[in-house]
């Protein structure tokens, strides 16, 4: 006789999943293309991104994503990601400052999110992703987020994009 296992995973929703370990359950993706004038401070929520839906208290969240940003500021500033009740992230989140051939401050960068978030925490968390200085001076990555042709006519609207898979461990 052939006996047949599978792990399964019940949601907090009272659904019941196939355990399939590295299958991705859920995906939710956040857009922002609103251009935001950034002033200096020494710690900052720069956007709330909104709630992520978690389904399993057996799984975990992937995350990744891009900001960009226009003239640089300071590049020195701690870079953070939160969801529920985290509390602020600085892994798996850096500023890339573009190379260019300007002179000037009026480059491109970005603000890049590789990360995972693993927790038996469940349901609608929320997520958010800012900024803290280590010594609590006044500082912002740049002067433009989501850069657009007012800022350079030649450009087109920025768009920063968050995405969050749920994948079964």
């Amino acid at each position: 006789m052939t006996t047949l296992r599978t792990n399964l995973i019940q949601t907090t929703a009272g659904k019941t999943l196939l355990d399939s370990s590295g299958s991705i359950i859920a995906v939710t993706t956040f857009r922002n293309s609103t251009r935001t004038v950034l002033s200096n401070v020494s710690d900052r929520v720069l956007w709330t991104c909104g709630l992520v839906n978690k389904k399993s208290s057996q799984s975990k969240l992937f995350i990744t994503g891009q900001l960009p940003f226009r003239d640089g500021n300071s590049y020195f500033q701690g870079e953070w990601w939160r969801i529920g009740s985290s509390g602020k992230r600085y892994d798996g989140i850096t500023l890339k400052g573009y190379n260019s051939n300007a002179g000037d401050a009026s480059v491109q960068f970005g603000m890049f999110i590789h990360a995972e978030y693993v927790s038996s925490e469940t349901g609608n968390l929320l997520v958010d992703i800012g900024w803290t200085t280590a010594n609590g001076s006044a500082d912002a990555p740049g002067i433009q987020w989501n850069p657009s042709s007012t800022d350079d006519a030649r450009s087109q609207q920025k768009v920063s994009t968050l995405t969050l898979m749920e994948v079964v461990t």
